[in-house]
């Protein structure tokens, strides 16, 4: 039998891990008896177009294929979309575009990679935990990341959770602007690896990291992804992005089972990761794809499985070797054997929806120390968090708010203060008083006539309502409040009555000081025609 595969997400650690699978599964007695399963393999480099071709050239060079093996999104997307026309079969293990959970668009497609829509409830579930109603998010402009954001977007809103969405293409420098200017705080990314180390240097740049930032980002990146390779020339030195990295979020589908139980291949997940490290010539932590390995190789017994229920399922006469591209009965058969397909595998729990879509638990982990601690699980069927507190953040507060917060509080002046202002007020009232009975018992005397008692009574009047406004100028002091409603009446009034009594005061002084001049003026007008008469 006859397996074609291509793209594999992030080059290298899925392909050894299918190649380890078929191993196995021809050495296992127990399935497929009689029959050897072979791969023939293109490297698509994520490249649909170049997947295209790779496929052609798999399909119309003999031997005839039964099913179709594929990576990342974009390579999925084609061939899933075109394999149809072949009657054959698509088992995915890299692909998590909610796009491809379209039945009509692709009708024979199966994928072991959770759909990335999967996470958004679990998003949303550590959102409530720590009571963020507003997020920001961030994303390149890719069909798996635009379903991604809007879906998370409808689903935070009947959450009454606020959200604010920007998107970049290649450079994210004005995106990462725009939310220092928006004031984000709880920030979601969405965009492959490559994206996520620029846009994590302008961040460092820009200052949006610290205690008042949460950064979320995805989980299927490699441990170390956030330190740059020189390759990539990024303005940004290794410590600084691993200070911005610190403390971020990742939410991701189990892809590595914690079960200690071995599953189908005989092997647990750790056993699995045991074995694949000694394939491998680099650090797991720095190889792309390695997080993906136990879906590439449970998609390769999930396949095995297929066959061996097709083998006992086809009418009498009919086997796997007659199919052709022609052969809807193998076909059909195949069809409902895959979907039926259920079996304990090292990524966990092996089980398509109606959809094809794999149904897997989210789990979380969070960046500490340079670490990824795993801080708990989210079950989106039975609607079951698991949570282990162990979450971390810059200060001992907790969890930063979710915007700037504003505090409406009341600010008075000491009593003392307020007091002694008043003995002083007091003081003011009782001179002015004073003289203004005085101006007005002696106003018969030719001093005081001569000095404008009118405008001396204004100006007494005008100093007794400055006096008055200092009063209401302190108020509400400490010990002395009033009901919310009269705030706005007391504000207006003091503001009035200085206004009115600065008024006064300076106006009489204004009107003596210009009746002097004009009576000064007339006086030396006067002189002036005597002076000419004589």
């Amino acid at each position: 039998m006859e397996a074609g595969a291509g793209g594999w997400p992030g080059g290298v650690a899925c392909r050894p891990a299918i190649e380890m699978a078929f191993d196995d599964i021809n050495n296992n007695p127990n399935v497929l008896h009689g029959y050897v399963l072979n791969l023939h393999s293109y490297n698509s480099k994520c490249q649909p177009g170049l997947a295209s071709k790779q496929m052609f050239e798999l399909l119309y060079k003999p031997p005839v294929k039964l099913i179709l093996l594929s990576g990342c999104s974009p390579v999925t997307t084609v061939v899933a979309e075109s394999a149809p026309v072949w009657n054959l079969m698509v088992l995915s293990y890299g692909a998590s575009s909610p796009a491809l959970s379209n039945r009509q668009r692709f009708p024979t497609l199966f994928r072991t990679h959770p759909s990335a829509n999967m996470q958004n409830p679990a998003r949303i579930r550590i959102f409530e935990q720590f009571k963020w109603k507003k997020i920001t998010i961030i994303q390149s402009v890719e069909e798996v990341f635009t379903s991604t954001a809007k879906d998370l977007e409808e689903q935070c809103r009947e959450k009454g959770i606020r959200v604010e969405r920007q998107s970049f293409y290649g450079d994210p420098t004005d995106a990462v602007k725009t939310l220092v200017r928006q004031d984000a705080r709880i920030i979601v990314g969405l965009f492959y690896v490559t994206e996520a180390r620029r846009v994590l240097c302008q961040a460092f740049k820009h200052g949006l990291y610290g205690s008042k930032y949460v950064w979320f980002f995805i989980g299927w990146y490699a441990d170390t992804w956030y330190i740059p390779p020189p390759e990539e020339g990024l303005n940004c030195t290794a410590q600084q992005m691993a200070t911005a990295a610190e403390y971020h979020f990742t939410t991701e589908s189990i892809m590595l089972s914690p079960d200690k139980r071995p599953g189908v291949s005989g092997m647990s997940g750790e056993q699995f990761q045991t074995r694949l490290k000694t394939l491998l010539d680099t650090d797991p932590a720095n190889t792309g794809g390695f997080p993906e390995a136990p879906l590439a190789y449970d998609a390769a017994w999930a396949m095995a499985l297929a066959f061996n229920c097709t083998l006992g399922s086809l009418p009498k006469g009919v086997d796997l070797e007659d199919f052709n591209y022609n052969n809807a009965i193998i076909f059909e058969h195949l069809f409902e054997c895959i979907r039926k397909t259920q079996f304990k595998g090292v990524s966990g729990n092996v089980k398509f929806s109606d959809l094809g879509d794999r149904i897997a638990k989210t789990q979380y982990e969070q960046l500490q120390n340079g670490k990824y601690v795993l801080l708990g699980y989210y079950d989106i069927f039975q609607q079951e968090f698991d949570w282990f507190g162990k979450e971390k953040f810059f200060t001992s507060r907790g969890a930063p708010p979710d915007s700037t917060i504003v505090k409406e509080s009341l600010i008075t002046i000491s009593i003392e203060l307020y007091i002694s202002v008043i003995i002083f007020s007091i003081l003011a009232l009782l001179f002015s008083l004073a003289m203004f009975i005085f101006n007005v018992k002696f106003s018969y005397r030719s001093i005081i006539l001569q000095s404008q008692p009118q405008c001396n009574n204004v100006l007494v009047v005008g100093c007794a309502l400055c006096s008055i406004s200092l009063v209401l100028m302190g108020l509400p002091a400490e010990g002395i409040t009033f009901p919310r409603d009269s705030f706005s009446v007391l504000c207006h009034s003091r503001i009035s009555i200085l206004m009115i009594g600065f008024t006064f005061a300076y106006g009489s002084m204004f009107a003596k000081v210009w009746i002097v001049h004009r009576m000064s003026a007339s006086e030396n007008q006067e002189l002036a025609l005597i002076t000419k008469e004589e």
